[in-house]
């Protein structure tokens, strides 16, 4: 049997489910803050060059985004 006192527990659970529903956690990592960030630069090879790039990789025991990094970073800093 419902009595005041029961729909007054139910309202208050029922408003305790919604608040915490509201504040789902994000999942992953946090963001970076804005001086942090990486900036993506999309770019593109033909299968060719891609499995050449890999080879040089493997060879170096990189990753290939790592390889390409520090090969665009060594080629900069040549640059006068």
């Amino acid at each position: 049997m419902l009595t005041y006192r029961n729909t007054e527990s139910m309202v208050k659970v029922k408003h305790f489910l919604y608040y915490n529903m509201s504040e789902k956690r994000k999942l992953g990592r946090p963001a970076l803050p804005k001086g942090q960030r990486k900036q993506p630069f999309p770019m593109r090879f033909t299968p060719a060059q891609l499995a050449q790039f890999e080879k040089a990789a493997k060879e170096k025991r990189l990753p290939l985004r790592d390889w390409i990094t520090s090969t665009l970073t060594e080629a900069a800093e040549k640059i006068p």
